[in-house]
């Protein structure tokens, strides 16, 4: 139809040139004004002007017939060719009119001549040039449009004008039964950002004709995409937007007045007909789902590139042998704008924050933006950041999480996800882990999952559904979907008991301290478990093993506020739970009195440690090594205490039960070595403390890796030992390399390595060196009120020693 289209405009326009020819050769004048207003139409259409009657301007412009104020042209359309008509009646008069103050305003303006017969001959116009007086290229006539058609390659200009000449002349040849909208729909005429999307989407699309838009569920698809046809649909003869395959079929069946007789294949039947229309054609298919099971029916569509159809499809899969544009999250700049056009945020960084936790993902920025838009809401931007922070957004007030509820429901109503058993289990396992990009292999491991290739089915499934995010590396289940699914299908602790052990699993040894460092990157698991029981009130054996590991592992990296109340955690759960002479409850005791311990509350301590030995002895047989632990945790509580005879008896009774069940060379034995130690130190027994404190440094370096933390240890201790005998020299590169070794497998800021600061500023002091011990015991305060803002003895003791260097160097 394009070629019959051209053929058209120029038997026309040809027709228009006679029939004013004619009419001036039977001085029937009045077609030339006629022409004018023709022609004013033909020319903003053909060169994007907006030309208007010069009388509209100013009534009765002398000179020029047709004005642009905006391109500042100015022309006059005339059939005399005569050069007079040109140099005295157009152009010398108009320069002559705009020396009057009337018109000087359009004295810059650029004159053009339009002919409506045949342009002067090419050395007439040349001529002209030469003498001053009219530029070639301002010299227009019919020919000049119907070459600016001929070469229109998008071919907007020629339906444009085609139409305007069928509305021109009334002419119902033009007219068709087919309407050049396909579809009773055509999605979003409006869109925020995506300018740059859009751009390529189309030169893509034009280069090849077909054209895949993938990308997550809500990530802008069908908007991007229907926006897409409301901006280039004029380029097109036919046009249409269809929500999906089912839709392409009923869609056209209605356009097209189909009655489909038995038998008849209705997608054949649909494509028939579209392949009689001529011209261009965008044919827009949105959410292409069961690419496999309809591939038969894709490949008839796709079929339609060679009739002149350009078809931009989106989806959530691939579709095997055609250009794919993959849409991304939007930009920064796209998601402020979106954002504040629903509900305006003047905090630039409170928005930044949302946004950012949103993932830039236009769905969820639109939810978010419409629940806070909400009339009488009663939910505050501060109240929300905060709530999606703590991930406590099922706690919001119920009127206000309830409009984000519906966007949700309305984002998964027939989801394969929630409406299959096995994909609705598989999707509460991933809620339980943090919202962070995972690998495979860790899902893999911490899902309890025993085979690959079905949980990679799995994970296919949640992306194609917007369930998932896919990056180069991993996947990531966003946080709101999380809430959602938690809130509104709760797990039950049967269904994600796996994934409770896999992650259990992940802590190893949490009394080791190598092992609790190790562990920092694996804390947002353990976190996001912790969250997620508390939310769904889970209370199970399991449950308290998992918290107090949990603690331990706060524990050994001096987080002892957070370590109390996960151990405090454990044992409500336990006591709850368990017979009260079960032995996890004598484990949470003793972990709490350890803690205690660390953190100076000595009166705390040892009824605790009595509660859970007094649990530990009536199981000795089945686990002697914790009755043994008991012994040495009381024996360290008395020896706090002052009450030295009793801690020794203590230390004597668990170094025989290591002794007889471990050996003299296992480990374990040097925390008995090292105790005693300490104990001999504090009794002033300094000999037998130094002799152990060597023994234990030596078997020490024997069993484990240099610079390990039990080793910085026992630098420390030894050095502490100089230190109390005044011996400072010799405990300076004790506390040096036991410094060394703590900050290599610790955090610059942990409670150990406040005391040996505080070491390394007593050892100074003695040697007289009064500023490097300020600076030792000034750090050594940072660390220790940072872990301690309540106090503790070794914070007070540094704050003391402090005081005591500032008044030597009278600070």
């Amino acid at each position: 139809m394009l070629i019959n289209k051209l053929d058209y405009i120029q038997d026309k326009l040809s027709y228009i040139q006679s029939k004013i020819n004619n009419d001036n050769k039977l001085q029937h004048y009045d077609s030339n004004k006629k022409a004018e207003d023709i022609f004013m139409h033909l020319l903003n259409l053909t060169y994007g002007w907006s030309l208007q009657n010069a009388n509209d301007e100013v009534i009765n412009f002398p000179a020029i017939d047709l004005m642009d104020t905006t391109n500042e042209i100015v022309i006059q359309v005339t059939s005399d060719t005569n050069k007079k008509k040109v140099k005295e009646d157009t152009v010398g008069a108009f320069n002559e009119l705009v020396k009057e103050d009337k018109y000087k305003s359009y004295a810059h303006y650029e004159i053009k001549m339009f002919y409506i017969k045949d342009k002067p001959s090419k050395s007439t116009l040349k001529n002209w040039e030469d003498e001053g007086l009219i530029s070639q290229s301002n010299i227009l006539g019919i020919d000049d449009i119907n070459k600016k058609i001929s070469v229109d390659t998008t071919h907007t200009l020629v339906t444009k004008v085609f139409r305007y000449l069928c509305n021109l002349f009334h002419d119902k040849a033009c007219e068709s039964d087919i309407s050049p909208q396909l579809t009773t729909k055509l999605g979003k005429s409006t869109l925020i950002g995506r300018e740059k999307e859009l751009q390529e989407i189309d030169e893509r699309l034009k280069a090849s004709k077909i054209l895949l838009i993938k990308g997550i569920g809500g990530v802008g698809k069908s908007t991007i995409a229907s926006n897409y046809l409301h901006r280039h649909k004029d380029e097109y003869d036919y046009y249409g937007f269809f929500e999906g395959l089912e839709s392409f079929e009923s869609q056209l069946e209605l356009a097209f007045k189909l009655e489909i007789e038995h038998g008849q294949d209705r997608l054949d039947r649909v494509l028939c007909e579209l392949i009689k229309l001529d011209g261009n054609k965008l044919l827009v298919i949105d959410d292409v789902k069961e690419i496999k099971e309809n591939q038969e029916k894709l490949e008839k569509i796709l079929g339609l590139e060679h009739n002149g159809y350009r078809i931009l499809l989106t989806s959530r899969e691939d579709i095997e042998g055609i250009e794919q544009y993959d849409l991304d999250v939007l930009s920064i700049d796209d998601s402020k704008e979106l954002f504040n056009s629903i509900y305006k945020v003047e905090d630039e960084v409170l928005l930044k924050e949302i946004l950012k936790y949103l993932d830039f993902h236009a769905l969820f920025i639109e939810m978010t933006a419409k629940t806070l838009n909400i009339k009488k809401r009663t939910l505050s931007l501060n109240k929300l950041i905060s709530q999606f922070r703590n991930r406590d957004f099922t706690k919001i007030k119920r009127d206000d999480i309830k409009s984000y509820h519906k966007f949700l429901d309305n984002f998964s109503i027939n989801d394969i996800v929630l409406n299959n058993e096995e994909n609705l289990l598989f999707i509460k396992k991933i809620s339980i882990l943090p919202s962070i990009e995972i690998s495979f292999e860790k899902l893999y491991e911490v899902l309890g999952c025993d085979d690959e290739d079905k949980l990679e089915d799995f994970l296919i499934v949640l992306v194609r559904n917007g369930w998932l995010i896919e990056f180069e590396d991993g996947y990531k289940l966003h946080q709101i979907l999380q809430d959602y699914i938690v809130d509104k299908y709760p797990p039950s602790f049967e269904e994600i008991e796996v994934v409770v052990d896999g992650i259990t699993a992940l802590m190893g040894d949490t009394d080791n301290i190598q092992e609790a460092v190790n562990n920092r990157k694996n804390i947002i698991y353990f976190d996001s478990l912790e969250v997620f029981l508390e939310k769904v009130e889970v209370e199970t054996e399991q449950v308290g093993t998992f918290l107090n590991n949990f603690g331990n592992i706060y524990q050994q990296l001096g987080f002892y506020q957070k370590a109390e109340s996960l151990y405090q955690k454990a044992l409500d759960i336990e006591e709850k739970v368990l017979n009260e002479n079960h032995p996890n409850i004598g484990t949470s005791y003793n972990n709490l009195a350890s803690l205690y311990y660390l953190k100076g509350e000595y009166s705390k301590v040892e009824p605790l440690l009595l509660k859970a030995l007094k649990i530990r002895e009536r199981m000795f047989e089945v686990y002697p090594l914790d009755v043994a632990q008991s012994y040495n945790n009381l024996a360290k509580c008395y020896s706090s205490m002052k009450e030295y005879e009793k801690a020794k008896q203590l230390y004597f009774k668990a170094s025989e039960i290591w002794k007889k069940i471990l050996g003299e060379e296992y480990l374990t034995i040097t925390i008995f070595y090292n105790n005693l130690a300490e104990l001999y130190q504090l009794m002033g027994e300094y000999q037998k403390s130094e002799s152990l404190y060597l023994k234990v440094l030596k078997r020490r370096e024997k069993l484990l890796e240099e610079e390990h933390p039990d080793i910085a240890t026992t630098y420390n201790n030894l050095a502490g030992l100089y230190l109390s005998i005044g011996e400072y020299q010799k405990a300076e590169p004790l506390l040096l390399k036991a410094l060394k070794g703590d900050k290599k497998v610790l955090e610059e800021e942990h409670p150990s390595i406040a005391i040996t600061y505080n070491n390394l500023a007593v050892s100074s002091y003695g040697q007289g060196d009064f500023q490097k011990a300020y600076n030792y015991m000034k750090r050594s305060v940072e660390v220790l009120s940072k872990f301690f803002p309540n106090g503790h003895p070794n914070l007070t003791g540094s704050i003391k020693g402090l005081d005591m260097i500032e008044k030597k160097l009278n600070i």
